[in-house]
């Protein structure tokens, strides 16, 4: 899973969100999962 600082914008990849963000310290509240962006699905005629 990728967590996102919603301070500074870093990711990092964790089984387990972080407790702070390794560039700019904030606390564990601020590290919220990445979005997954979903690929569109093919149409199939």
């Amino acid at each position: 899973m990728i967590w996102v600082c919603t301070k500074c914008g870093y990711e990092v990849e964790s089984d387990k969100r972080p407790d702070l963000c390794a560039m700019c310290y904030a606390a564990m509240h601020h590290m919220i999962p990445k979005k997954e962006e979903e690929q569109p699905e093919e149409k199939k005629d």
